[in-house]
């Protein structure tokens, strides 16, 4: 079951090809070795976003690259482990070009 689903509005290139973008999550927690899944648009393969051990401190995870296609995303979240802490303040979406 997704921790989090959420959609997205993409805006495809000149050439109608997926965007690429850079998303990162601002998060605090005080465990080590923790990680979340990212599902865009029903991929196949997930891909794993590391989540620092913050110290309490709110800090961005490392950018992951995903690819957004024009109009409607769908960006579903998956943690196995959810009784360690961890928040989720935002996320942030920045074009690679």
């Amino acid at each position: 079951m997704p921790l989090l689903t959420m959609g997205v509005a993409g805006a495809a290139s000149a050439a109608n090809k997926p965007e690429p973008v850079a998303l990162t999550a601002r998060v605090v927690t005080v465990h080590r070795d923790a990680h979340f899944s990212l599902t865009p648009n029903a991929a196949k393969t997930p891909i794993k976003i590391d989540i620092p051990n913050t110290v309490g401190m709110w800090e961005d995870t490392m950018p992951v690259e995903i690819a957004l296609v024009k109009g409607k995303n769908t960006l579903s979240f998956t943690r196995q482990t959810v009784h360690n802490g961890l928040a989720i303040k935002d996320f942030t979406l920045k074009p690679l070009k």
